[in-house]
């Protein structure tokens, strides 16, 4: 795969890993709002957190990164991906923990919370997606950009 090609989808999962985690943010919402009265805010969180997660694997392996497959099997593939996504996810619950936290009005109405903290995620999680989990193709350079440049030095242009 080229460099240019490489950007071009780089660009287009990066749009569809958003639009995934546009979807498990109402996943994380719907379930933070049936739980929350029982299991409270913060590990209601937790629960919806993890509900989030497993949605946004089955999406993003199978329509953002579907020209990446992994070599894990599913199972395996899974779990990388959950424990990845803490990383993202610890960005996202702190983010969410100090706004409720700070703002009393907030913990009556979380979901502002947890926008905030799925923003704050996102790229974290989407680098660590894209790098580990759903492994780039190998990057071919342009050789004719090489030679341009090689034979405009030869040539006395540069």
């Amino acid at each position: 795969m080229k460099i240019t090609t490489h950007f071009k989808y780089m660009r287009i999962e990066l749009l569809l890993f958003t639009l995934v985690g546009a979807i498990a943010f109402v996943v994380d919402v719907s379930t933070l709002y049936i739980v929350k009265d029982w299991l409270g805010i913060y590990w209601g969180r937790a629960v919806s957190f993890f509900c989030a997660v497993f949605v946004t694997w089955i999406l993003n392996r199978y329509f953002t990164f579907k020209k990446r497959p992994s070599d894990s099997t599913r199972l395996s593939e899974f779990f990388q991906y959950l424990s990845l996504m803490l990383g993202g996810g610890s960005v996202n619950y702190f983010v969410y923990a100090l706004l409720v936290t700070i703002f009393d009005g907030l913990a009556d109405q979380p979901s502002w919370a947890v926008a905030a903290g799925r923003c704050a995620g996102l790229l974290v999680n989407f680098t660590l997606a894209r790098c580990f989990i759903f492994k780039p193709p190998q990057l071919e350079y342009d050789s004719t950009v090489a030679n341009t440049s090689k034979n405009k030095k030869k040539d006395g242009y540069i």
